[in-house]
């Protein structure tokens, strides 16, 4: 997949936010709540890293889809992901040039982005110093990572590109089309037992969000086939 999927587990966040939230309001405010819940899931034991992001991965979680005309009257099109600076990290993507965002920076914050190889060789960009091309020509390269996959190996790469501002992306953008924006916090598990981990989790979860939903996935299938099985021969055992 060109990422670390192994132990790799989203939550997905939308039933944390109000429906009367626009969607620039939801997203702002999701980063604020999973600032919150980043900072408690870290002090977890097992808990090896937390991002947060506004897709997943798997059936129906494809990046939202941005379609521009390029100068020579050209249908393009991109895919984009709003994430944090410990999105990679936490995905273990390895960057083969430039640097990670950094939040400190205003800059990174409005306008820079990290591009997947693909988009860089689809549109002829240099690399990092380099702009976006059509209605995005203010953001920036900072970073290229990898390719790699969102959905499954079958499917064919797209030029895709992160940032972390996905609502000045969205301002700029007259076509798009997303099967979904749902924000997800990404949990990195180290090796043992994911049963007490995610006990832990669901327990701060609900403290934090109080009569909200917790639901988790694994990346990975097979481990999410397996956690199922411990499940339900744990549930025999307690019988």
């Amino acid at each position: 997949l060109g990422f670390e999927q192994e132990q790799l587990v989203y939550l997905p966040y939308a039933e944390t936010l109000s429906n009367e939230y626009s969607l620039r309001d939801a997203l702002e405010k999701c980063d604020q709540q999973t600032a919150l819940l980043r900072q408690s899931l870290k002090q977890i034991p097992g808990v090896q890293g937390v991002s947060q992001a506004n897709h997943g991965f798997g059936p129906g979680e494809s990046w939202t889809n941005l379609f521009f005309l390029t100068e020579g009257e050209s249908m393009q099109n991109m895919r984009v992901n709003g994430v944090d600076e410990h999105y990679l990290p936490t995905l273990a993507a390895t960057l083969i040039d430039g640097r990670n965002f950094n939040p400190e920076l205003s800059t990174d914050r409005k306008q820079a982005v990290i591009v997947n190889e693909t988009l860089l060789q689809q549109f002829q960009l240099s690399g990092p110093g380099d702009y976006l091309p059509g209605p995005y020509k203010d953001f920036q390269i900072i970073g290229v990572v990898n390719d790699f996959h969102i959905n499954s190996l079958h499917e064919q790469l797209s030029p895709a590109f992160l940032t972390m501002n996905v609502g000045g992306v969205l301002d700029v953008t007259e076509n798009l089309s997303t099967s979904s924006l749902v924000p997800v916090v990404l949990l990195k598990l180290t090796e043992g037992n994911p049963q007490k981990v995610l006990a832990q989790v669901k327990t701060n979860w609900e403290q934090l969000f109080p009569g909200k939903p917790f639901d988790y996935r694994f990346v990975d299938d097979r481990l999410q086939r397996q956690y199922d099985n411990e499940q339900r021969l744990g549930t025999l055992f307690t019988l």
